[in-house]
């Protein structure tokens, strides 16, 4: 082959190389400059390493490698070794816009990684600096996987991105924001702060299984959920609030499933607070406990809210209502003491009685007042009348499948007239 033709083709290559990396953080194994000897082996290493998805690097914290270094040579698949210290960024933009250089941002862009801990017994950790102003930050749709570590910092996981916690003992808390998702499994999760330790808000979404919640007492709920906010709770997970604490604080159209063996426990507040045209729902063996008995109940909704109780199997104390119109059903639970106040608005609507004999008073029931109660006793179309010969209230007569509603008060029976064939009462 013409020797210019191969200098063409080795210049378009490395252009493309240099363009390629221009856009991507990562660093080619090998490295030309002017005059060098180009082997294809070197080449297809380098075109392999620009094509591969997954980049592998086990990271010795202990020996001074760094995860930063890492992310900014190109990996993105990281097996790390010993007490890592540093805070970390998943992120797909420019921050430039907002007044930050790359050289303030943990690291440099990439939307995909994976963090594990090489020792296996999770003693491998990270531990985000308590002075910078980012700790653990995923956004921008980036997705996130930790295993089998500890996590010592505050993770914020924003713009519709997702991070997968398996086996990870995390010491701060997590917050899910704006259509982001936060998944546990197996992991434990410790408050630190006076921030609950997992808070999900603004369409954010969190899957919790197999997996140990535990509140701080200087704070205010163990898990909080807000405005349109969702949580799958389930397994053998375990959700603690101390004293002073809720263990889970639902508002603002939030909604919780909370299944199979899960338990939530408080001291002195509600192990379960429903606030603001909020729902959730209990099912299979679920436990739900104060250990401080005499003081709120187990769990408590406004008026706007639902609860719903489904199966023998759950175990709760008190259920207490702020309205009339705070719902609850209760599908077969014989356990749960559901207060009075609960379904209140189902007493606005009167307990309706047909009788064939005698009046209403004789009966033991009231009168009903007025037409419309008569409508809505019968469901049928009502005339009114003023007539001393009829007993008052409501009546159907064998003439006619219309109802009258007789407004003249008297003690008259439907025995004295055989063409009333029923009344209508209330209790």
């Amino acid at each position: 082959m013409n020797r210019k033709i191969i200098a063409a083709i080795i210049l378009t290559c490395s252009c493309l190389l240099g363009s390629a990396l221009a856009s991507d953080n990562r660093t080619a194994p090998n490295v030309f400059t002017s005059g060098s000897t180009i082997s294809s082996s070197q080449m297809n290493e380098n075109f392999g390493f620009l094509a591969s998805e997954m980049r592998e690097k086990s990271v010795y914290c202990d020996n001074g490698e760094t995860i930063s270094d890492a992310i900014n040579a190109g990996y993105n698949s990281l097996t790390i070794y010993g007490s890592c210290s540093g805070a970390v960024g998943v992120y797909r933009m420019d921050p430039s816009p907002f007044g930050i250089s790359y050289s303030d941002m943990p690291n440099k862009p990439t939307s995909f990684l994976l963090i594990q801990g090489g020792t296996g017994d999770g003693s491998d950790s990270i531990t985000a600096p308590t002075s910078s102003n980012f700790k653990f930050i995923v956004g921008n749709n980036a997705f996130v996987q930790l295993h089998n570590l500890t996590l010592n910092s505050e993770v914020y996981i924003d713009d519709g991105s997702s991070v997968r916690f398996e086996t990870v003992t995390i010491n701060g808390h997590i917050e899910a924001n704006n259509n982001s998702t936060a998944l546990l499994k197996n992991s434990t999760l410790n408050g630190t702060t006076d921030n609950p330790p997992l808070r999900v808000k603004a369409n954010g979404h969190a899957e919790v299984e197999n997996t140990d919640i535990n509140g701080l007492s200087t704070g205010y709920e163990a898990i909080w959920l807000w405005n349109n906010a969702s949580l799958m709770l389930q397994g053998t997970s375990t959700v603690s609030a101390p004293s002073g604490s809720t263990g889970l604080y639902v508002s603002l159209n939030s909604s919780v499933v909370i299944q199979d063996d899960v338990v939530i426990t408080s001291v002195d507040r509600n192990a379960i607070s429903i606030d603001k045209n909020s729902s959730v729902g209990i099912k299979n063996n679920v436990n739900i406990s104060r250990t401080d008995d005499s003081s709120n109940t187990e769990i408590y909704l406004d008026p706007t809210s639902a609860l719903s109780i489904n199966g023998d199997s759950i175990t709760i104390g008190d259920v207490g209502c702020e309205g009339i119109t705070s719902y609850v059903k209760n599908d077969g639970n014989t356990s749960v003491n559901i207060s009075s106040t609960c379904n209140g608005y189902q007493n606005l609507m009167p307990n309706f009685i047909k009788i064939t004999s005698g009046n209403c008073e004789s009966n033991g029931y009231n009168n009903l007042l007025s037409p419309h109660e008569c409508a809505q006793a019968t469901n049928k179309i009502v005339t009114i009348e003023n007539e001393t010969s009829y007993p008052s209230g409501c009546q159907l007569t064998n003439q006619s499948t219309i109802l009258r509603f007789n407004t003249q008060n008297n003690t008259r029976t439907m025995d004295t007239d055989a063409e009333i064939t029923e009344m209508w009462c209330k209790q």
